[in-house]
């Protein structure tokens, strides 16, 4: 069963004990114990597919960006309506020049595993192509 593709967050866990210091770094990280594992499900509020729904029929189309992975972010998507089949990965975006990223970003509709830096980037790419509006959220 792939969790991700399902909406499930997974987390390892491992512990030592260990002096208690100023600062810790990588090197505290060796002779761990495994622990189990940590399951968590972010499920959209309610309401929010209707509220997807009289947008688009508004002719209001939405655009998702998060820092969440690819597999859980299109999972959420496809719960609430939204297109999930044009995405766009912070990596991908690392690679673009602002130029294609003005194009690339018209037609994309969800935006995953990027950071608060790349959200902007986004963005500003939408507000230079005229793909805006005055109230926006990101996940």
């Amino acid at each position: 069963m792939n969790w991700t593709a399902r909406g499930v967050r997974v987390l390892a866990i491992a512990a030592r004990a260990v002096d208690e210091k100023t600062a810790y770094g990588r090197a505290g990280e060796c002779d761990i114990t495994f622990v189990g594992f940590i399951t968590f499900l972010d499920r959209p509020k309610d309401g929010a597919a209707g509220a997807i729904r009289d947008l688009a029929a508004l002719g209001v189309s939405v655009k998702v960006i998060t820092g969440d992975s690819q597999l859980v972010a299109q999972h959420v998507a496809a719960l609430v309506g939204l297109a999930a089949d044009k995405v766009l990965t912070g990596g991908q975006l690392d690679e673009l020049n602002d130029e294609a990223l003005w194009r690339i970003a018209e037609d994309t509709s969800l935006f995953v595993e990027v950071d608060p830096n790349q959200k902007e980037r986004i963005i500003l790419s939408l507000k230079k192509m005229g793909t805006w509006w005055d109230s926006w959220a990101t996940a």
